[in-house]
């Protein structure tokens, strides 16, 4: 959760709020959205270089050790 919340505060130049419930929220054009983390991972072994990115139209985050995880919009 912290490398998730340095790369929001980084890139988005926003805070990033924890739920109860496992969901995170940031505010995005002024609207706050909600985002859910995948509980599954996956290696890629791309290693320090953790960040945001797409593919097939899903975003994940890629931590600095090499793992990934899928994040989920919620309406």
């Amino acid at each position: 959760m912290t490398q998730l919340r340095d790369q929001i505060r980084s890139q988005l130049q926003q805070q990033l709020q924890v739920h109860t419930d496992g969901t995170v929220s940031v505010p995005i054009d002024g609207v706050q959205q909600r985002f859910r983390l995948e509980a599954t991972l996956r290696w890629r072994g791309i290693l320090d270089q953790p960040g945001f990115f797409s593919e097939q139209n899903r975003l994940f985050f890629r931590y600095r050790d090499g793992w990934e995880q899928e994040v989920v919009a919620l309406q």
